[in-house]
């Protein structure tokens, strides 16, 4: 990448030429609730304020989005010393989506957890439904 030489390609070049010339930091590409959980989890009392202070800081409005969704699963509770409940501080060790890790959790304490870490586990990945066989459209 710095010097001359010769680039080998693992896309066709239709591919590349489809391919932004740089690609936005994740930060502004992903959902937020991992992140906000760690914030919390890390004892950051200004959560808004901390991430905007971030080399590349993710729109307000994802903050907010993230913060609301982890309000209505019921991971966040403003009046305990880190903003979270029992169930947001397992959620925040759980290396998965915050709503997948509440099936997980819920499904350990019923006494069902083969069946949620099988839901889980599809629910994670891309549908196989979405693909096609049709060579026209996949392009």
């Amino acid at each position: 990448r710095v010097q001359p030489g010769v680039c080998f390609r693992v896309l066709p070049q239709k591919y590349m030429e489809r391919l932004e010339a740089v690609t936005p930091p994740e930060m502004q590409r992903v959902p937020l609730e991992n992140v906000y959980l760690q914030v919390c989890a890390s004892g950051i009392a200004d959560r808004p304020g901390f991430l905007a202070k971030t080399p590349d800081p993710p729109d307000s409005g994802a903050v907010q989005f993230a913060e609301m969704a982890l309000q209505d699963l019921g991971a966040l509770d403003e009046k305990e010393h880190d903003g979270l409940t029992p169930l947001g501080r397992h959620l925040a060790a759980l290396p998965c989506h915050p709503r997948l890790g509440k099936i997980l959790v819920l499904g350990c304490l019923l006494g069902v957890p083969g069946p949620c870490m099988s839901i889980c586990g599809a629910m994670s990945v891309r549908s196989p439904l979405l693909t096609t066989q049709d060579q026209n459209k996949r392009q």
